[in-house]
């Protein structure tokens, strides 16, 4: 009998071990490439990935910007951030892995084009340094690796004038030169060019870059492709300080993969804003890498740009600041775009509704400004303007504004006995009921 129970114990490890096994894709050097960072954020650093192979759910992959030594270790004390799948994502997904990098904790999110969860991501966010810093992608534990892909932005120059103590090269990025925060050797098992890439050029200390991207020129529509072009130089832009021109996830069509940006909010029919208040138009547009609003004045549609009267002009959100009345009967679109094209939302008309004028005088009768007691006075008005639902509206008060009565312009009041009260008459028109 114990060995009956025994056998069963055994046979159900062996299921556990078989299943758990099968819980993730087991990935090698070149099934993901990355397609951006951006070091130089406020407070947030980011980077993005592309699957070139289909993965399960559960899979995992960790990230560090910890060195690769040329003693084939890990350089420790930076941080590692593990993604693991919650479904079952296909070649040509693309994911951003962004956090904040101060004040602690640095706690990262896997997010989809779009915004969409991809995952999570346990461990700490990367805090990439803007001089020089490297991104290593592997599954395994630390002590045994996996180099699946690596991103290097570090560049030693070591000619004059800068005379570092080693140039980075492509073949071996930092080498021996690499116990550092920003330096690293090129992890075992990749090749610059063909599963990692480096962002620089030999002995141009300038090109180490705080921010860069893929720029979906090339043909990425297979795995191959896509990771030739992935990991080749010339097609990447790349900038110093705050990111403007890098934005990332790319949003490109990678493997087909990625459907045109579709818009689940557009603008309203009508949006109806006071005179010199402010408004805002919103959309939201799954796929969406980038907007840009757009406005048709009367001569067809041209692109928003941001200036005192627009912001948001490339967001989901368009402000209209201090609306001025020539804005009215202004027609506004959103055009969203990602890598497999551009998808214009409906469009929406921006009523102004002037700001209402009072009445202003016409004439007073009599013209002076002061009467003998018992003269009657009458004024008449020229029309008031603007509002929403206002109308002019007369009053007249012999007590300084105690009590009001409805005036009728044209019609005589008596000032009978007011030398020896008020000693006044005021006769106001004015904009009601707005």
């Amino acid at each position: 009998m114990r060995k009956i129970l025994h056998s069963i114990y055994l046979l159900l490890i062996l299921t556990f071990v078989q299943t758990t096994t099968k819980a993730q894709t087991t990935l090698v050097a070149g099934d993901i490439a990355f397609s951006g960072y951006v070091s130089s954020g406020t407070n947030v650093d980011s980077f993005s990935f592309v699957l070139l192979r289909n993965i399960t759910a559960n899979t995992v992959i960790s990230f560090t910007d910890n060195a690769w030594l040329n003693t084939n270790v890990f350089r420790t004390g930076e941080q590692t951030t593990t993604f693991t799948s919650t479904a079952a994502l296909p070649a040509g997904t693309e994911i951003l892995i962004s956090g904040t990098t101060s004040p602690s904790p640095l706690v990262a999110s896997a997010t989809l084009v779009g915004g969409a969860s991809a995952g999570t991501c346990t461990g700490t966010m990367l805090a990439l340094s803007t001089s020089g810093d490297q991104i290593l992608a592997y599954q395994g534990t630390v002590a045994a690796p996996t180099f699946i892909s690596a991103i290097h932005m570090n560049v030693y120059q070591s000619t004059a004038p800068i005379n570092d103590p080693v140039s980075t090269t492509a073949a071996a990025w930092d080498g021996t030169n690499s116990n550092n925060t920003n330096a690293s050797a090129l992890p075992t098992g990749l090749t610059t060019g063909t599963n990692c890439i480096w962002i620089g050029t030999l002995n141009v200390s300038a090109s180490e870059e705080d921010n860069a991207k893929f720029n979906c020129g090339p043909d990425v529509s297979t795995a191959a492709l896509a990771r030739t072009a992935l990991n080749t130089l010339a097609n990447w832009i790349s900038e110093d300080g705050p990111p403007v021109l890098v934005v990332i996830p790319t949003g490109c069509n990678y493997i087909a993969g990625l459907p045109a940006p579709v818009f689940s909010t557009n603008p309203p029919a009508t949006i109806t804003v006071c005179q010199l208040a402010n408004t805002s138009i919103t959309v939201a547009a799954s796929n969406a890498v980038s907007y840009q609003w757009q406005v048709d004045n009367g001569g067809g549609f041209a692109n928003v740009v941001n200036n005192s009267t627009y912001s948001g002009a490339t967001t989901a959100t368009l402000t209209i600041n201090a609306a001025p009345l020539s804005l009215n009967g202004y027609i506004y679109r959103c055009i969203a775009t990602n890598g497999t094209g551009s998808v214009n939302s409906t469009s929406g008309t921006l009523t102004v509704t002037a700001l209402p004028v009072s009445p202003s005088l016409l004439a007073k009768t009599p013209a002076t400004a002061t009467v003998a007691d018992g003269t009657n006075v009458s004024a008449t008005f020229n029309a008031g303007t603007g509002g929403t639902g206002c109308a002019d509206d007369f009053r007249y008060t012999i007590d300084n504004g105690a009590t009001y009565l409805p005036y009728t312009p044209g019609n005589n009041i008596s000032t009978t006995g007011l030398a020896a009260t008020s000693g006044f008459v005021f006769i106001e028109g004015r904009r009601a009921n707005c």
